[in-house]
């Protein structure tokens, strides 16, 4: 009985140091409750998220990352200060993202009541719901659109969004305005504008800032490249002049989300980064220029949360594409770095997960500037390429057949970087009305506008390639559908162009002269006319490195081809002198022969 009763207390007492253990993890959390007397909306929401949607192992992580960093309030609660979450992400203090971010996390944290509260710190629960947004977590318990719930996060509006209802199946009818009254139907456009979430130009600055510099940073950790030449890039990554680059070409995809908005469009650069962008401009944005733009925050997140700091530290996958991160296979100038993660923003899904090597095929500095050059290093490479040039704007009267060109371009001298997506394999096309391509194909500005003009569906002009006359991008190198004849850059459809010298080119959007184009119309200006000198030109395959090794398949067929056709052309040529060398010796007699021949013809 004894040794009984003196087993049942030490159970007992083994069971109340559990449950002790127990209340106080449950108050680090904030959760000393049940799930059947939940009163706050956001609590119930965080449990049902990481019961529907995170494993055993992403709860615990995130539970012991939040130990981690947390501080302790007077009631035994755990929350995460600004300053500590900042410290935890480590982003450099110069690019401004850390603020924003945690004042984002807050703001989901209250989910679905959603609230920008400056006072409020973060939570567990806050912190899951957060997460669970940004790394799109979110299945079968937040019925919204992901990307909209982010943007409004990064709003400063102080004012409470009230939890979301269905509307009324007749909400119009409920409005007290007569829309039939032109000041009642003011007032209308007026409270929807002002009910339209807008987010300013410089706090969308600094995420993009933030994005780019932890994708390039990503590319460098893992581009094999030598130890020290990686501990060098490493130092790079936080100096001063390296995030003012970025911050640079930052400024300009701010810029061009700005321009898509008529509003906005009379600004200059300086004063577009005082006003803010909207919802409706940055949805249309992100859905054409930027499917992947927070792919790099989604998987970020889930790295530093989600899979712990031990298991972050001996990965061997990238954080935002796992093991298919893009790499190339030979240094490049213009496939760096940032502008590798400007297209990774813009390309299809499906190119950048199925392939992790990327095919450096053509460069005119290191190849030649000639069709014959490009032709010999690009034609036979069975998967999708990317074109980019970098080039300098030209005044018209340094180009002869800009000669009657009246448009004086005020941007001569600087800088423009271009490029097309090409989602077929490069092939001649003799026939003046000949193009080859899919509907995949698209052109595309990096610099200084960042804009996608995707394939209109209207035609399939979508690339030119003849060795006469050059390269040309949605159009025709005649004068219209009927004519047959070759025409100069001045008169020929085509958007995007270079000479057959690949020395110069033209860049023309003008919605007058072609009524169906190829490619989709500029959003962020109306008319577009360009003359640039090519400074270079690089190609690089996606196709991946079976789509190399096809290619270097039918290279060498074709070399080993033509030195079958020589070696046969000099036996035929031997021979032949050979022969001349024997007449002339006098050891064949040729009249002889042709009297023998005729002989034996006439008795036959």
């Amino acid at each position: 009985m004894g040794q009984t009763h003196s087993s049942s207390n030490n159970n007992n007492g083994n069971h109340n140091h559990k449950n002790k253990e127990n209340k106080t993890i449950n108050n680090i959390f904030g959760r000393n409750y049940s799930i059947n007397n939940i009163i706050n909306n956001s609590d119930k929401i965080a449990l049902e998220l990481e019961r529907k949607n995170f494993t055993y192992i992403e709860s615990f992580s995130l539970q012991s990352t939040f130990e981690n960093i947390c501080k302790i309030d007077e009631n035994g609660v755990g929350y995460i200060n600004e300053e500590s979450f900042m410290g935890y992400l480590g982003f450099p203090e110069s690019i401004g993202i850390g603020p924003i971010i945690y004042r984002s996390f807050i703001y989901l944290a209250s989910y679905p009541t959603c609230i920008h509260d400056n006072k409020k710190s973060l939570n567990y629960n806050g912190l899951l719901i957060a997460i669970s947004v940004y790394c799109d977590k979110i299945k079968d318990v937040i019925n919204e659109d992901r990307i909209k719930l982010l943007f409004d996060s990064l709003t400063t509006s102080t004012h409470q969004v009230e939890e979301k209802e269905k509307e009324p199946p007749n909400a119009s009818a409920s409005l007290k305005f007569d829309v039939d009254n032109d000041e009642d139907f003011l007032k209308l456009i007026t409270q929807a504008e002002n009910n339209v979430t807008k987010v300013t130009c410089q706090d969308i600055l600094s995420i993009l800032t933030g994005l780019i510099w932890l994708m390039t940073s990503e590319m460098i950790i893992f581009s094999n490249l030598k130890p020290e030449r990686l501990v060098l890039n490493m130092k790079e990554l936080t100096l001063p002049e390296h995030i003012q680059k970025i911050h640079k070409i930052g400024s300009k995809i701010v810029e061009s989300i700005a321009r898509c908005d008529s509003n906005l469009r009379k600004f200059n650069s300086e004063e577009i980064l005082k006003e803010s962008i909207s919802w409706p401009i940055f949805k249309e944005f992100v859905k054409r220029n930027a499917p992947n733009i927070f792919r790099g925050f989604s998987t970020f997140f889930y790295t530093q949360f989600c899979i712990g700091q031990t298991l972050s530290a001996q990965r061997s996958d990238t954080l935002f594409f796992g093991n298919n991160l893009p790499t190339l296979d030979n240094p490049s100038e213009l496939f760096n770095y940032i502008n590798m993660t400007l297209l990774l923003w813009m390309l299809p899904e499906k190119i950048i997960l199925n392939n992790n090597e990327w095919n450096c095929l053509y460069s005119g500095s290191k190849h030649g500037f000639s069709m014959n050059r490009f032709s010999s290093q690009v034609f036979k490479y069975p998967g999708p390429t990317i074109m980019l040039i970098r080039a300098e704007i030209l005044p018209p009267k340094r180009r002869s057949f800009n000669n009657n060109n009246n448009n004086n371009n005020s941007n001569s001298g600087n800088i423009i970087i271009l490029g097309a997506y090409v989602s077929n394999q490069w092939h001649s096309t003799n026939s003046s009305k000949n193009c080859f391509g899919s509907e995949e194909c698209f052109l595309f500005e990096l610099y200084p506008t960042y804009e996608i003009s995707p394939a209109s569906k209207k035609n399939s002009n979508y690339v030119y390639y003849n060795s006469s006359v050059g390269i040309g991008f949605g159009g025709l190198a005649t004068s219209g559908l009927t004519s047959s004849k070759i025409v100069g850059m001045e008169e020929n459809s085509f958007v995007l162009q270079l000479d057959n010298t690949l020395q110069f080119g033209k860049y023309r959007v003008d919605p007058y002269r072609n009524l169906a184009p190829t490619y989709s119309l500029s959003v962020t200006r109306e008319f577009i006319d360009i003359d640039f000198e090519v400074l270079e030109i690089e190609v690089v395959g996606t196709g991946g490195r079976n789509s190399k090794e096809k290619q270097e398949k039918e290279q060498r067929w074709e070399e080993s081809e033509a030195a079958k056709r020589r070696r046969s052309l000099r036996r035929s040529s031997s021979s032949r002198v050979d022969k001349e060398i024997l007449k002339l010796a006098g050891i064949i007699d040729v009249e002889s022969r042709s009297r023998f021949e005729r002989t034996k013809s006439s008795i036959i």
